[in-house]
């Protein structure tokens, strides 16, 4: 079975052909490899198969692809998968056929964690590139206890996890205003606009002006 090609039911009768029930048991395991093996070599590429899917016309491999994605963005601890796959479901979004079928696939943006404001994202990478510079030193003087130390640091791993929750944050904005302002898929702006409901404590109030200038924009183009 290619795995590159969508699974769908059968229109004539709504049943699973054999290939086809071949791809969906493929479709389930990858899904089962990201919710308990996320840092398994072939990530990427098993996320890129999920993501694609999150928006088939199928409802069984929809919601497949849209429970793991919840449950991945749920218990992603790092914020580095989630980053990844919130990246992947952004260039999805871009692709030139958006349909309503890919509403589910932006729901799931609402269960990545976020807790880093947009304010404060400068900051998070300053801390981020001054940690890496450190490291790269040590690294340098061979200095193996001190970068063993370092990377088994907690405020190390604290200041990965608001880095990439930084980015995620400004991706997901991004999508959310992208649909808005009419640049991808209308039929996606009531799940748009429920996502940025979700998060207009976290983004900057220049953000938020330029929010409410475009909703009045559309509100004052209606007849």
């Amino acid at each position: 079975v290619d795995p590159t090609k969508p699974v769908a039911l059968q229109p004539e009768t709504g049943d699973w052909s054999p290939v086809q029930q071949l791809g969906l048991s493929a479709l389930r395991c990858q899904c089962e490899l990201l919710r308990s093996l996320t840092y398994f070599n072939y990530r990427s590429l098993v996320l890129q198969s999920v993501v694609q899917r999150g928006g088939s016309p199928t409802l069984e491999v929809q919601t497949l692809c849209c429970e793991t994605l919840c449950h991945l963005f749920a218990h992603d601890h790092s914020g580095e998968v989630s980053y990844e796959a919130v990246s992947l479901i952004s260039k999805r979004l871009q692709q030139k056929v958006i349909t309503k079928d890919l509403e589910a696939l932006l729901r799931t943006l609402k269960s990545v964690k976020l807790s880093v404001h947009a304010d404060l994202s400068r900051t998070v990478h300053n801390k981020a590139k001054m940690e890496r510079k450190k490291r790269k030193k040590l690294h340098a003087e061979r200095d193996e206890v001190q970068i063993g130390l370092l990377e088994a640091s907690a405020t190390s791993d604290e200041n990965n996890k608001k880095r990439f929750q930084a980015d995620s944050l400004q991706e997901i904005t991004l999508i959310y205003f992208r649909i808005v302002k009419g640049k991808v898929g209308f039929s996606l702006l009531p799940a748009a606009l429920e996502g940025l409901g979700a998060i207009t404590h976290l983004i900057n109030i220049d953000t938020v002006d330029d929010l409410l200038a475009v909703l009045r924009a559309i509100v004052e183009a209606q007849p």
